[in-house]
């Protein structure tokens, strides 16, 4: 029984994100990646920066409990997003590093949106395998419409900023969104419609975002 909730969590768990990876993807259709990049991306860089993040963020939480800051503060909550912004980042721009395909401002984004939806995979997982059989289903569509997306748009936005040469502010753009995404979670629960309607707004400035980038011609590095 654990082997087949375990082999549940993984197949649910990457399936809403190889939805979403195709999703953008779209956006690169002029120039497509190749998709052993696109894999590369989404399966190292995922798992580079999801290890990152849960080893960082154990050591917080003792951290935050030995100085009395809650787990579910506002003050945790923005380290937390700021740790797991940083690392997506910092996996892409490792493999980033002199590879022969990142040639057009646009692959920035593709590639971080990439890694965002390879660590929500191995999230969706974890959160997956530790649910009872009977709440899966809800937690796969919340995930999916949720926390699946959200990975992908602020990394997306890291992408931007970093092409245009402004890479802190894309960090902070991606840590706001996901902070306030959290927080509407843990203060509305019940009420789904308030996070996903940030992540509306997030969807639309995105998209701006791409069209802004396939005007700009040279490579950034």
């Amino acid at each position: 029984m654990v082997a087949i909730k375990l082999i549940i969590a993984a197949a649910f768990g990457f399936l809403p994100t190889l939805f979403w990876l195709l999703f953008f993807l779209r956006e690169d259709a002029a120039r497509p990646e190749p998709k052993t990049e696109i894999l590369k991306f989404f399966l190292i860089g995922g798992f580079l920066s999801s290890a990152s993040a849960i080893a960082i963020e154990f050591w917080l939480k003792g951290v935050f409990a030995g100085v009395g800051i809650g787990y579910f503060s506002i003050a945790a909550l923005l380290v937390f997003a700021f740790v797991e912004e940083t690392t997506k980042f910092l996996s892409a721009r490792l493999l980033l590093w002199r590879d022969k395909y990142f040639d057009e401002p646009i692959d920035a984004m593709i590639y971080l949106i990439s890694v965002g939806l390879g660590f929500a995979a191995i999230e969706n997982f974890f959160e997956l395998a530790g649910a009872t059989a009977s709440a899966i289903p809800d937690l796969v569509i919340l995930r999916f419409i949720g926390a699946t997306l959200l990975h992908a748009l602020s990394s997306g936005f890291v992408g931007y900023y970093y092409v245009r040469g402004r890479t802190a502010r894309g960090l902070l753009v991606a840590t706001l969104l996901h902070t306030s995404f959290n927080w509407l979670i843990l203060g509305t629960p019940g009420l789904p419609i308030y996070p996903s309607a940030i992540l509306v707004i997030a969807a639309i400035f995105l998209f701006r975002d791409f069209d802004i980038i396939k005007t700009i011609k040279e490579k950034f590095t």
